[in-house]
């Protein structure tokens, strides 16, 4: 097993990770807390000991930030009384030393003994321990260092004078941290919990919380409040994502017999996929399948597959760190990286062919992948060899009419759908904008006689894409041509014919800067370069993401396996709910 700590050999964070896990472990040293939660998330860890407050200064509150931000799970904990040395080379004595190097929350711990003297400079460092290396390795004079008794006896360092915090009550907790589903075991007994949780803005919303632990007879041994980042007001930039407005939130009910319901949509679905199987398998599973007592399963169109998406997700790359559905109902497998497969190969098939070739010549189906929160098309058949390809599959039933649009022409330059209870600009207004100039001109729009137009999320606009249409095979942009779409040229060819992307509200958390990117629906092909030549690599309708804001004339640009083209800039079709 590899556990992440804080510092090296000898710190206070290695001395919890022999405590809690023994000394037969594989420890990776990393000289920052940020560095941590990547290495869990990236699978380079299995699990890490962070430090989260101390008894005389309180909360790390940039600690909780991370777990917070990276998902974490709180395996265990840990109390360490904490007692801090001086230490300096063989033969240095207190008159000696000039400076005192170590960590600011050691620095802090031990603040009352430095009162008495002032002629000692206190300079931070990045951890206890690898300073106490230092003044060994560069026979530092004149330079102490505030560590543990262990690191003094790793690093053959004198302790000037013992016991130097500030109390003798000196505690440390440290959590144990793993990535959810983990391979660190839950401990046998299990007595205490961490809740996160938001309060309304009104008097009274945390006691009321509060007195539900009252109720439940539960001892509340602490609360640490944290700050929220808020979203934009209506006269800031960046307003009108996806937080500015709440729309239809996920709501599901187990059923226990295998079955999870949509309380929004009606539908009913499998809640455990199985194994990877083929197109054709996956249709006579369907057909022959009895869960929960039901016989009439089907394989799920694209917008049905879709409905389950969870923008809460986070992929960096190809390492999946939050799954893009909700996994507290849907069991979600990952790619099998022992068999050299990556954790995001993990597509899932819906029942919607391309009408379209992707690479030119393959028979695509269109997916959903719930690990990087995409849709693409994908091959029946594998390229290099012919056979069948396997993807994983979750069947569904009831509610046959979802994803079906009923369009009618307002004639005053907007479309209603009386399908979803939404109102679409009849046609976008040409112009290509960066995300945050897509928001600002929708919030803005004044269209026949409404001035509540936004720019729509994904599962909105992906609901008017029209998967029977696409240029190659209708010459036109995948939707109802009851839109009119601006037609473009693909860069470095004035042919004309070609069809945009069109941005949504949604935030796409991909990469090391998860929060740069938002969420775009291609209504023409899903262009990417391979060996120079521009193809559609992913089918008119796929759902991918470029950068909010960038400089234009870096653009466009090539990336990922398919050379997926980033245009950046991106059209626009504002949307707003039909109100009776």
């Amino acid at each position: 097993m590899n556990i992440a700590i804080q510092g090296i050999l000898g710190s206070f964070h290695h001395i919890v990770a022999h405590q809690y896990f023994g000394k037969d472990i594989e420890l990776t040293e990393c000289l920052s807390f940020d560095e941590m939660p990547q290495l869990i998330n990236a699978n380079q860890v299995d699990g890490a000991v962070m430090a989260i407050e101390n008894t005389l200064v309180g909360s790390i509150l940039s600690n909780y930030a991370l777990i917070n931000e990276f998902d974490l799970k709180i395996q265990g904990e840990v109390h360490l009384p904490i007692q801090h040395n001086l230490m300096g080379l063989e033969g240095q004595s207190l008159t000696d030393i000039k400076e005192v190097w170590s960590h600011p929350m050691a620095i802090l711990q031990c603040r009352i003994f430095f009162r008495d003297y002032p002629e000692i400079r206190l300079v931070e460092a990045s951890d206890t321990a690898e300073v106490a290396k230092q003044i060994q390795d560069k026979k530092l004079i004149g330079i102490a260092a505030i560590a543990s008794k262990k690191a003094a006896e790793i690093y053959n360092l004198n302790i000037i004078e013992s016991k130097i915090q500030t109390r003798n009550q000196n505690y440390t907790r440290f959590f144990i941290l793993k990535k959810k589903n983990g391979k660190i075991e839950t401990p046998n007994v299990i007595n205490k919990a961490s809740i996160p949780f938001i309060t309304h803005h009104h008097t009274g919303s945390l006691s009321d919380i509060l007195r539900i632990f009252a109720d439940f007879n539960m001892n509340l041994s602490k609360i640490q409040s944290l700050p929220i980042i808020a979203e934009p007001l209506s006269n800031q930039d960046f307003y009108g994502q996806d937080a500015t407005y709440s729309g239809n939130q996920l709501n599901y009910t187990d059923n226990g017999d295998g079955t999870i319901t949509d309380n929004i949509t009606g539908l009913i679905w499998e809640k455990d996929m199985g194994d990877k199987i083929t197109f054709d398998d996956a249709f006579t599973k369907a057909e022959n399948s009895t869960l929960g007592d039901y016989t009439d399963w089907r394989v799920p169109t694209l917008k049905e597959l879709y409905s389950l998406i969870n923008f809460t997700g986070r992929v960096q790359g190809e390492t999946a760190i939050d799954l893009f559905i909700d996994t507290n109902y849907f069991n979600q497998p990952i790619g099998d990286v022992t068999i050299g497969e990556r954790e995001i190969d993990a597509q899932t098939w819906s029942s919607t062919a391309y009408v379209g070739l992707t690479m030119n010549t393959d028979e695509t189906l269109f997916g959903v992948n719930f690990i990087d929160g995409r849709i693409k098309g994908y091959p029946k058949f594998k390229p290099a060899s012919g056979a069948e390809n396997e993807m994983y599959f979750r069947m569904v039933r009831g509610n046959t009419a979802y994803g079906e649009n009923d369009f009618i022409d307002n004639g005053d330059g907007t479309i209603s759908d009386l399908a979803t209870g939404l109102m679409w600009q009849k046609a976008d207004d040409g112009i290509s904008r960066d995300w945050e100039d897509a928001l600002e001109y929708s919030e803005n729009l004044e269209l026949a006689s409404f001035n509540d137009w936004r720019l729509p999320n994904a599962k909105e606009l992906q609901s008017i894409v029209d998967y029977t249409r696409s240029p190659q095979t209708s010459n036109s942009p995948a939707i109802n041509p009851i839109f009119d779409t601006t037609e473009i040229n693909y860069p470095d060819d004035n042919s004309g014919g070609h069809y945009p992307f069109f941005w949504t509200s949604t935030t796409h958390l991909d990469g090391v800067n998860p929060y740069s990117g938002a969420v775009y629906i291609a209504f023409g092909e899903g262009l990417g370069e391979m060996n120079g030549v521009l193809l559609d690599v992913h089918g008119a309708g796929c759902q991918r993401s470029d950068p909010k804001s960038v400089d234009i004339n870096d653009y466009p640009q090539y990336s990922g396996p398919q050379g997926d083209i980033r245009y950046v800039y991106n059209y626009v079709r504002c949307v707003r709910a039909i109100k009776l």
